[in-house]
């Protein structure tokens, strides 16, 4: 691997990470606010839409 593509690749680990750590959590945690599969599902797809929307302009 390039060295210029270290930096990029630890950004991208590190935010695959943070979502790879919250997903198993986060229904355990909706669930106390009375939230349903469906708004689970939407949070974790804003997650998904937002990267896709602004990883061009990082």
């Amino acid at each position: 691997m390039p060295a210029a593509f270290v930096p990029l690749f630890l950004a991208v680990t590190t935010a695959m990470l943070g979502l790879g750590i919250i997903a198993p959590i986060m229904p355990l945690y909706v669930r106390n606010f009375g939230a349903s599969g469906i708004e689970l599902g939407l949070v974790l797809a804003a997650f998904s839409v937002s990267r896709l929307v602004l990883g061009p302009l990082i």
